[in-house]
């Protein structure tokens, strides 16, 4: 990784405020102890080909976002129109939303048997299963 990217990091955590009309491939610059977080973003379209440990996003609106596995899970909190695709994940522990409309989670039909689901305070939550 390049040090202006090392700087964002601190210990295995990611932290991404006020971006806006960004498109983002971090390809694999990220592992499995990885902690992602947005805040305050607007249209963000993210790819993630690297398994990370959980995704946090709070504050969004108009994100597309693509990433090949979590581990822990994701935690969405107070976003609108929020596209997740989990293309190759196997098995989530957390699926936690909250305060959201419009939010698109597109994961295997396996993952539906995660060990927490929690949905308070939000419209427009649909799962499209594969």
């Amino acid at each position: 990784m390049n040090k202006d990217f090392n700087k964002l990091f601190n210990k295995n955590r990611l932290t991404l405020d006020n971006l806006n009309d960004l498109d983002q491939n971090m390809g694999q610059l990220l592992d499995k102890k990885s902690i992602i977080t947005y805040k305050n973003c607007n249209k963000i379209n993210l790819n993630i080909n690297s398994k990370i440990n959980h995704l946090y996003i709070k504050n969004c609106k108009n994100m597309n976002i693509k990433i090949k596995s979590l581990i822990n899970g994701f935690k969405i909190d107070n976003c609108l129109n929020i596209i997740l695709d989990l293309y190759d994940c196997d098995n989530i522990i957390e699926i936690t939303i909250n305060n959201s409309n419009d939010i698109k989670l597109k994961m295997k039909k396996k993952n539906m048997d995660t060990q927490f689901i929690d949905i308070v305070n939000s419209k427009k939550i649909s799962f499209k299963l594969k």
